[in-house]
């Protein structure tokens, strides 16, 4: 399967491109300093929609919120004038919703959805620090910071029952998501080092999120009744803010 990757995204990966290429050629200036990992769960405002699971001729967008887990692998140098943070992100995006929506006015058909959808995400990208001749490498570390990965479908159901006009059942199934596609998050904080080992960091961003899956009908249920395909090709839009916080390990200090 080839995952469709917007124009907006294929420019911006220009960027960490250029910057490792800059990395590269200004290698023998760049000093590794410290690797690390942090672990963080934060809180996610996203915007979605009230049934999102089904294409249908009324939906209304709505703001939703969960919990979630991650954590980044962070490898911290200096090129003798700034200091930068190549990381690894792993993340996880948790929808639940619950809504009607009108599938069909022609016919008076109406789908009620109970979904929980989750979504992975994998990224790579680049944070810059500030700091003063005074923190040197310890205590406050402000930054900034962008990456781009993969969103990919984990965990994902949405129960549906479709009803006619007199609010009898016409069809009922659940439906499974698959797929994935590209997407982006920027966030700006600081780490707070306690010790050269053990620290803590605080952040808030914004998460780019919005592409195709494929939600898939399991055995068990049939929507066809209602002129739903076994494959349903959808739109998901789960953009919006979050913040995070969390614990950070040193496990290697470069000399």
């Amino acid at each position: 399967m080839i995952l469709p990757i917007p124009d907006g995204i294929k420019k911006i990966f220009f960027l960490p491109a250029l910057i490792l290429i800059f990395t590269a050629t200004s290698f023998a200036e760049v000093k590794v300093l410290k690797g690390y990992v942090d672990g963080l769960i934060g809180y996610s405002l996203y915007e979605t929609q009230d049934v999102i699971s089904l294409p249908s001729e009324s939906r209304d967008y709505q703001f939703s919120s969960s919990f979630g887990f991650g954590f980044n692998g962070v490898l911290l140098f200096t090129d003798g004038e700034g200091l930068y943070g190549l990381y690894i992100k792993k993340d996880h995006v948790d929808v639940s919703s619950d809504g009607t929506a009108v599938l069909s006015a022609e016919d008076g058909y109406e789908i009620i959805a109970s979904e929980k959808w989750g979504l992975h995400y994998l990224g790579a990208g680049l944070r810059k620090y500030f700091f003063t001749e005074e923190y040197e490498l310890k205590k406050i570390l402000p930054f900034i910071g962008m990456d781009f990965g993969l969103f990919f479908a984990s965990n994902n159901e949405a129960g549906i029952t479709v009803r006619d006009i007199n609010g009898y059942t016409v069809a009922n199934g659940t439906l499974m998501g698959t797929g994935g596609f590209f997407g982006a998050t920027a966030d700006a904080g600081f780490d707070f080092w306690f010790y050269d080992s053990l620290g803590m960091s605080l952040r808030g961003g914004y998460r780019i999120c919005s592409g195709r899956l494929r939600a898939i009908i399991e055995t068990g249920g049939d929507l066809k009744p209602a002129g739903i395909n076994d494959l349903v090709d959808r739109q998901v839009t789960y953009s919006g803010f979050f913040v995070q916080a969390g614990v950070l390990f040193n496990f290697q200090t470069y000399e």
